[in-house]
């Protein structure tokens, strides 16, 4: 394949080939090759037909490989002439591309008919329901099929297609259907609940299944995250040109005679732009008014009103060639809302600006956290005065089978005599049928009472596979260090009336006694794991100016210890701290400097702040 490449670029160099440009200001494209399926892009005329067949039996002596003529086919655009069309299929032997036609598993052509187009997946998920059919498989099977199968089916085409209402519904009967059917396949079975509210978490009395078109949308939310990101990418450049050359993906609009894939994604801008954010680094290429950069998780962009900011740079709000803001300036302009969120950023200049997500804790954006954030749930508008209690059934060590008959009981949705006369259905009185003794709320206070007593008598034993947790984290109280290691303990703390944070830290031997200490007090309103890890930071940054040979420095948020010891890259401004933690901990590799969780930095009672008062005194 590489040698083809090689041919094709070769015969656009020597112009006997030209590729397609769908915009001014758009790249080139001669082809584009994904393991053996290939695309090959080129003029509709008689000169490139012949230079294709050329290249292609050019390709078979030298590989030893035969184009299969039977799966190729030509597509045309629009405005193509019949005669030309016949012409180029007759020279290159292909057959001309239908709506039947796939590229890769997915419709080469999308005509009017969405609702037709997509078809085959219902048509597919139908066929592996039936093969289901003919196994007993109890609830608790049936929903892991349905949640690893049947609802994997469609992601595919749902990554790049919006796909229509009628479709999904469909599908969603499909597998609704399939998950109340008795176990003779030819009931149809009586549905106890909805598809929608079944489609809630499990923790808030649903199945977690999924709602088919929120997930098509967070789907189609990652290429337009992509679009956004990967501006670089040959995709961002094709779709720049053609729908939004002068602006950005956030301010596109449809435009004339769009693609049904711009279509699609187009429909997630709204999503994108409700969770976007813009990391500040060096802060040149960040529009104070018009980019959403604060650190505000409800509304990221600026209050304030001011002619001066108007097409300025976030960099100008910066003290220049330091990392720090520009404190009066921003007082002189800025309502107080907007100084403290800008205060709580911390600056590196070195630094580029980039995008994050701010729904996620490591800043990308992920599938799952959009579903989540744009499904409804029905739960949400309920009393959650069973907090807690469906988790409890969930995380039972008992068979699934056994969790989902409890679930159907609080929920329900058994067929006792009660509910199925609701249903007007027949009872007849056999032992076949449930007898409704309790009501819900009788049930899920006893159900509550059995969860309790089970969940006091499992395993707890230690798992250090959980939360990057170490067998030596964990100390309740303040432990001496070894000999000839000091343990230096960092903690911090909000002060919101003051708008700002401080952190300290307290070096002490192994004899118990504190020979340093040290704290700061930095205007900014910041989240509290934020202030704790800018307090690691800085603990690092002060041991690397000391000559201890060993140092364990002890934090009691678990959380900044988990992003340090975390490989993923964290893209929100937690990240950038995260990072330069890292690279702290790699200058002092040879030190032997650990980090290390305790439950409590305090000792006796006293803070660490009371402590630096009396060792300073």
């Amino acid at each position: 394949m590489e040698g083809l490449t090689a041919l094709i670029q070769d015969a656009e160099r020597r112009r006997l080939l030209a590729g397609i440009r769908v915009a001014r200001g758009a790249p080139s494209l001669t082809h584009m090759f994904f393991a053996d399926d290939s695309y090959i892009y080129c003029k509709a005329n008689g000169d490139s037909a012949d230079q294709i067949n050329l290249m292609l039996q050019t390709y078979e002596r030298a590989s030893g490989q035969k184009i299969n003529k039977a799966k190729s086919s030509v597509f045309f655009s629009s405005n193509t002439d019949h005669e030309v069309k016949e012409a180029v299929c007759n020279m290159l032997d292909f057959q001309e591309a239908t709506e039947q036609t796939t590229y890769l598993g997915l419709p080469n052509v999308i005509g009017r008919n969405k609702t037709a187009a997509f078809g085959y997946l219902k048509s597919r998920m139908q066929n592996r329901i039936e093969g289901w059919d003919k196994k007993y498989l109890s609830k608790g099977g049936k929903e892991l099929i349905i949640k690893t199968v049947s609802q994997a089916l469609p992601t595919y085409a749902m990554s790049v297609f919006l796909i229509p209402k009628q479709v999904c519904t469909e599908l969603e009967s499909l597998m609704c259907n399939f998950w109340w059917r008795s176990s003779t396949k030819k009931m149809r079975g009586l549905h106890w609940m909805s598809w929608d509210r079944m489609c809630t978490k499990k923790s808030e009395g649903g199945l977690g299944f999924r709602k088919m078109q929120d997930f098509n949308l967070a789907l189609l939310g990652k290429q337009a995250w992509r679009l956004v990101t990967r501006q670089d990418s040959m995709v961002s450049k094709v779709y720049k040109a053609r729908y939004y050359p002068t602006g950005s993906f956030l301010t596109a609009k449809l435009g004339p005679n769009p693609s049904y894939v711009w279509r699609s994604i187009l429909e997630a801008q709204e999503l994108v732009r409700k969770g976007i954010a813009r990391r500040v680094g060096n802060g040149s290429t960040v529009d104070i008014t018009k980019d959403p950069w604060l650190p505000c998780v409800e509304d990221p962009y600026i209050h304030t009103e001011h002619e001066a900011l108007k097409g300025s740079m976030v960099s100008s709000l910066m003290e220049m060639d330091q990392d720090r803001w520009n404190e009066e300036l921003l007082k002189d302009i800025f309502v107080q809302r907007d100084i403290s969120l800008i205060l709580s950023i911390p600056i590196n200049r070195n630094d580029n600006d980039s995008w994050f997500w701010r729904f996620d804790k490591l800043g990308h954006y992920t599938v799952r956290s959009v579903y989540d954030n744009v499904r409804v749930s029905v739960a949400h508008n309920q009393a959650s005065s069973n907090s807690g209690f469906w988790n409890k059934i969930w995380n039972l060590k008992i068979p699934l089978k056994v969790k989902h008959f409890v679930w159907r009981a609080v929920r329900d949705c058994l067929p006792t005599k009660d509910r199925l006369i609701c249903r007007k259905q027949k009872t007849c009185n056999t032992e076949g049928v449930v007898r409704k003794v309790r009501n819900t709320d009788d049930i899920v206070t006893s159900a509550l009472q059995v969860l309790n007593n089970w969940e006091n008598a499992q395993d707890k034993s230690f798992d250090n596979t959980i939360g990057f947790v170490t067998q030596s984290d964990g100390d309740v109280h303040w432990k001496q260090p070894q000999i000839g290691t000091v343990k230096v303990n960092t903690d911090a703390a909000l002060f919101e009336h003051s708008n700002c944070f401080s952190f300290a830290m307290v070096a002490r031997g192994h004899e118990g006694t504190m020979p340093e200490a040290a704290s700061s007090c930095r205007p900014g309103s910041l989240h509290p794991e934020l202030a704790e890890i800018i307090g690691i930071r800085e603990s690092l940054s002060w041991i690397k100016n000391k000559n201890w040979s060993s140092t364990v420095v002890e934090s009691d948020c678990l959380g900044a210890i988990q992003a340090i010891r975390c490989s993923s890259i964290n893209l929100s401004y937690l990240g950038r701290v995260v990072d330069e933690c890292r690279k702290l901990l790699d200058d002092l590799e040879s030190r032997n400097v650990s980090l290390k969780i305790c439950k409590t930095v305090r000792e006796h009672g006293s803070s660490l702040f009371s402590e630096i008062l009396k060792f300073n005194s």
